[in-house]
């Protein structure tokens, strides 16, 4: 029910109570309109940082940020909740390639919005981990650009596993500010057949030609097979058996 109000209006809070715990027992929801925006808002941002990062690159990300704020409050002409804030101020850092950024606060006086938290760790390099040599080390890593969020890390690990025609290819983690990316080459393994001694006899030449005389001759359907001395002797599979037992030496 709570969900459902939620989705008929703009309201930032929606509040249920039971009263009367008895058989005429009732629910009184308390809801609390969204105030509507009629000034533009000026988003002031102060979040830390947890990895050293370059003045520019923080100036870029405050400037987005800031930037989308604005346009969400003014595309629904009402002021943002906490969730709303946090949602977008979150995406957006993820997007400019922070690692689990966090909105603690926001408050709103005199139609400034500030929102403090912490930006999370800025993602300024890349180990690749595997057995390869450093100029397949270096090339893989020119395929990644940044920011590193985690849509261009994806889209480049698709075309790196392609390309380089690895076995596998995965984020492992985060060491310090860097992302690290394991990979595993495929290895070109060499099937070893068993050693195959081949032992000829001339008894195999007499008989050429006589299948197919026998067949026509008869007008039956057999198989003529061939067995070195050795295969006769000492061989022990059931056909030889058989033909030990119950067959006729014609020849």
């Amino acid at each position: 029910a709570l969900k459902r109000i939620y989705n008929l209006g703009d309201f930032e809070d929606v509040i249920a109570k039971i009263e009367k715990i008895d058989k005429n027992w009732a629910i009184k929801f308390f809801l609390k309109q969204k105030k509507i925006c009629k000034k533009p808002v000026n988003v002031i941002l102060k979040m830390d940082c947890h990895s050293t990062v370059d003045n520019s690159i923080l100036k870029e990300a405050d400037k987005i940020i800031r930037k989308s704020v604005q346009d969400t409050i003014s595309k629904k002409k009402r002021m943002l909740n906490f969730n709303e804030i946090k949602e977008t101020v979150e995406t957006n850092l993820v997007k400019q390639g922070f690692v689990a950024p966090n909105v603690d606060n926001t408050s709103m006086n005199n139609n400034v919005l500030s929102i403090s938290g912490n930006m999370g760790t800025y993602l300024n390099g890349m180990i690749i981990r595997g057995d390869f040599n450093k100029a397949n080390i270096l090339k893989i890593k020119k395929e990644f650009e940044k920011p590193y969020n985690p849509r261009n890390v994806l889209k480049s690990t698709k075309y790196i596993f392609k390309e380089f025609q690895l076995k596998t290819i995965s984020v492992e983690g985060i060491k310090d500010d860097s992302l690290i990316i394991a990979a595993r080459e495929k290895t070109n393994t060499t099937l070893e057949y068993p050693s195959i001694t081949i032992e000829g006899f001339e008894g195999v030449e007499l008989v050429q030609g006589i299948h197919r005389k026998l067949v026509e001759k008869t007008m039956v359907p057999f198989d003529m097979m061939y067995y070195s001395p050795s295969e006769w002797e000492q061989g022990n599979s059931l056909i030889i058996n058989a033909v030990k037992e119950e067959g006729e030496v014609v020849f």
